[in-house]
């Protein structure tokens, strides 16, 4: 897998997150919109969060495993 692939992959998930959060942003204002949003309140409809990858994701992701431990099993 080269490097062209993986910057492929990450504009991909670019454009993907920027069409979903450009989606939950609209969504958000009809539902915040009089009288849509007495509507919404009565049926319930939540405002929509938006999608963020990175930070949160890759902490979690650390936190996961420990790189000492993984070698240490190799090493036996």
């Amino acid at each position: 897998m080269g490097s062209g692939n993986i910057t492929n992959i990450e504009r991909k998930l670019q454009n993907f997150r920027l069409e979903y959060n450009n989606v939950a942003r609209k969504y958000n204002e009809r539902v915040q919109m009089f009288p849509r949003n007495i509507v919404a309140k009565i049926h319930g409809f939540k405002l929509a969060s938006y999608l963020t990858l990175g930070n949160q994701i890759n902490q979690e992701a650390q936190k996961a495993y420990n790189n000492k431990e993984l070698f240490e099993d190799i090493k036996r």
